[in-house]
C-alpha cells in the first residue's frame, strides 16, 4: 500500500543567520528531516520575507526542497498559510506538517510514528508530538484539557507519564500534523492573529469541528523554544508594543471564544497574565509567582488592547452579517 503523502512546511525567518552552537539552525533543522526513514514526503520552506542569504543557501544547496515566501513579513499565520496554500497546490498532500526553523527532528522515524498513529485514530485531526530543549528536559508535552491552556510539563524531567498517546485540548504548532480534511473542513490559521494564539485558535476550531487532538509522546523532537523569537525581542525597541500585540491577541483570542458569563473568568484570565508572571510557562500556583510591574502603566496599554479588539471583532461580525 502506498504511503499517505505528507508536505512538510518548515517556517523559517533569517534561519541562516541565527546561529546555534555556531551552526544556522536552519541547516541544523533541514538536515535530520533529509534523513527521515518515511520516504512518500515533501519539504517546502515557507520563508518570512528573511533579510540575511537564507534563500540563497536554499538555492545554491538544497534543490531537492521546495521554496515558498511571502510578500510582507510578520505574521506567522501568514507565512504557515503560504506555505500550506503552496503544498495544496503543487501537491495535494494527505497531511500537513507545520515545524518552525527551531525545531530538530533527530530521530527518523519520527515522522512514520506520526503518520501511523494518525491513520490508525479515524477521528484524530491534529498530532502534536513531545517536545524537549537541547538538554532532554520537557519543552511541551501537550495542552491537557481543564487547564486555562496551559502547556505540561516544562523544565521536568522526561517521565514515562510524558511518553504515552493521549488526547488534548490543544498542541502547540511548533510541531504539528494536520490531516487534510480538517483544513477542507475549517480553513487556515487565523491571520487576525499576530504572533500568538493562532494554534490555540485553531485547535480549537479543530475541536469544535468534531476532530480530536492527539499527542503523541512516543516522538521526541528538540525544540530550540522560540529560539528566533528571543532573538527579535533583544532587538525590540518598544517593548510596549510588544506587550499590546500579547494581549491584544489574547483579547481576540476570549472574544472569538468565550461568549456570555463564561467571559467572566476569560477575562480575569487575561489580567492575570498581565500582572502575575508564573514558574513552569505561566502556570501560577502557591510560591510560584509573582507580581510584576509597572502594574498601572500595563494596564492602560491592556485596556487600550482590550478596546481595540472589541472593535475590530464587532467590525468582523459586522462583515459576515452583510
Amino acid at each position: 500500500m502506498k504511503e499517505p503523502f505528507v508536505a512538510i512546511i518548515v517556517a523559517n525567518y533569517n534561519g541562516k543567520s541565527y546561529l546555534y552552537k555556531k551552526k544556522p539552525i536552519l541547516e541544523q533543522c533541514l538536515t535530520p528531516l533529509l534523513k527521515t526513514d518515511y520516504k512518500n514526503y515533501r519539504i517546502i520552506v515557507a520563508d518570512d520575507c528573511s533579510t540575511d542569504d537564507s534563500l540563497e543557501y536554499l538555492r545554491r544547496k538544497r534543490k531537492n526542497i521546495d521554496l515558498t515566501k511571502t510578500e510582507q513579513n510578520g505574521k506567522f499565520a501568514r507565512n504557515n498559510n503560504n506555505g500550506i496554500r503552496y503544498a495544496i497546490r503543487k501537491y495535494n498532500p494527505d497531511y500537513i506538517v507545520l515545524l518552525s526553523n527551531d525545531v530538530i527532528a533527530k530521530e527518523r522515524n519520527w515522522l512514520r510514528k506520526m503518520v501511523k498513529l494518525a491513520e490508525s485514530e479515524e477521528s484524530a485531526g491534529l498530532i502534536g508530538p513531545k517536545l524537549v530543549y537541547p538538554n532532554g528536559r520537557i519543552q511541551n508535552a501537550g495542552i491537557p484539557f481543564n487547564t486555562m491552556l496551559h502547556t505540561r510539563g516544562q523544565t521536568d524531567i522526561d517521565r514515562p507519564e510524558y511518553s504515552k498517546v493521549e488526547r488534548m485540548e490543544a498542541v502547540v504548532a511548533v510541531a504539528v500534523m494536520i490531516k487534510r480534511k480538517v483544513i477542507d473542513k475549517i480553513g487556515l490559521l487565523d491571520e487576525n492573529f499576530r504572533g500568538t494564539f493562532e494554534d490555540i485558535d485553531f485547535c480549537l476550531r479543530v475541536n469544535e469541528a468534531g476532530f480530536s487532538i492527539m499527542y503523541d509522546g512516543e516522538v521526541r523532537l528538540i525544540h530550540l523554544h522560540s529560539f528566533t523569537n528571543n532573538i527579535l525581542a533583544k532587538h525590540l525597541q518598544n517593548k510596549e508594543e510588544g506587550l499590546y500585540n500579547e494581549q491584544r491577541n489574547c483579547s481576540y483570542f476570549i472574544l472569538k471564544h468565550f461568549n456570555g458569563a463564561r467571559i467572566v473568568p476569560a477575562f480575569i484570565w487575561l489580567l492575570m497574565r498581565l500582572i502575575v508572571v508564573g514558574g513552569g510557562h505561566g502556570i501560577v500556583g502557591i510560591g510560584n509567582f509573582k507580581i510584576e510591574g509597572p502594574i498601572i502603566k500595563k494596564l492602560g496599554i491592556s485596556i487600550k488592547a482590550w478596546s481595540d479588539s472589541v472593535k475590530f471583532y464587532n467590525s468582523l461580525e459586522r462583515v459576515e452579517k452583510r
